[in-house]
């Protein structure tokens, strides 16, 4: 495969080589909250966990969420939110307001042991500079999910997820605010 637009005389960094060839290809990448999946963990009945996703340097359609069902009950959703408030330290992480940008509606859970893929109602264009969280939560305290391997803290500042206790109503809300300090884990998700 050859790309266009690229001379390697130019200067030209790495990112910009690979956001040309993302551009060629049809940007075939999926964004991980973390590249390693350690084991399983029970979600909180009604808890929403909240992760911020990585920046991207060229714009991403997002059109699904996948998550590891270990063992399931109830019901599960995936929302893709987003904020203009300060976020830098965790206190103002906590007092931010979060919008829905995307969703995708209260799903059963399904399967043992499987990845389960959710569609959004509608893709979500995930534009450079946009500061993205996904939301995830379930209805039972039942439900297992893959969680994070410890090398998550690498990638997001922190080992365990700012949550929303009594938050889960038949899916996602359209706006989260007054977030608790952590999680016991973070869900292992994928979103593209």
């Amino acid at each position: 495969m050859t790309a266009t637009g690229i001379d390697p005389r130019s200067g030209q960094s790495s990112v910009q080589v690979q956001a040309l060839i993302d551009a060629a290809v049809g940007n075939p990448l999926v964004l991980e909250v973390f590249p390693a999946r350690g084991g399983s963990a029970a979600v909180g009945a009604s808890v929403i966990y909240l992760m911020r996703l990585p920046r991207v340097v060229t714009p991403m359609t997002l059109s699904w969420a996948e998550y590891f069902c270990s063992v399931a009950a109830g019901n599960v959703a995936v929302g893709l939110m987003t904020t203009t408030d300060a976020f830098e330290t965790e206190a103002q992480a906590l007092a931010a307001t979060y919008t829905r940008v995307a969703h995708t509606g209260a799903v059963a859970a399904a399967g043992v042991n499987v990845h389960q893929r959710l569609t959004f109602a509608a893709p979500y264009n995930y534009l450079p500079d946009t500061n993205l969280w996904v939301a995830f939560g379930g209805d039972t305290g039942t439900l297992q999910v893959g969680r994070a391997a410890s090398v998550g803290a690498l990638f997001t500042r922190r080992a365990d997820a700012i949550i929303k206790s009594a938050g889960y109503s038949s899916g996602i809300p359209s706006t989260l605010t007054t977030l608790a300090a952590a999680g016991a884990f973070q869900p292992y998700l994928a979103v593209g």
